[in-house]
């Protein structure tokens, strides 16, 4: 069990009118679940790129960390919603804290550089800037 608020369950499946009447109502949009997930991380994740843009412009936190240490920005990234992406960057841009840089991870296809790599990291056929070294040097 999750134990979602409404305004969860609204940001997880876009409804833009149920959010915006909870929001007007006083719900909050830095409210976490269980997993320590607010409605921004909900809607990030989901693909909910209106949602997104609705959470930030009432003052959802952009750089939250779940209990498994992931921003909305990360949830949205390894489900490749560029949408949500590109608004998540305009807020960044907007607020922009230099004690606290937005993450810009490229999506992990491999690894280079690295004595013993996982088989296929070394195709010729991924691009290299989906590749990383992971060395401890």
């Amino acid at each position: 069990m999750f134990y979602l608020t409404p305004l969860h369950v609204a940001a997880k499946n876009g409804f833009a009118d149920v959010a915006k009447l909870l929001i007007d109502n006083g719900a909050d949009v830095n409210a976490t679940d269980n997993q320590k997930q607010t409605p921004l991380h909900s809607a990030a994740e989901d693909g909910q790129d209106e949602m997104c843009e609705l959470l930030l412009e009432n003052g959802a936190e952009l750089k939250v960390l779940d209990i498994a240490r992931r921003s909305p920005e990360m949830l949205a990234r390894r489900n490749e919603h560029y949408q949500v992406l590109a608004v998540i960057s305009r807020f960044h841009e907007a607020t922009e804290d230099e004690d606290a840089p937005l993450l810009v991870f490229k999506p992990f296809a491999g690894v280079i550089n690295s004595p013993n790599p996982p088989e296929g990291s070394n195709d010729p056929d991924l691009k290299n800037d989906f590749k990383f070294d992971i060395s401890t040097d």
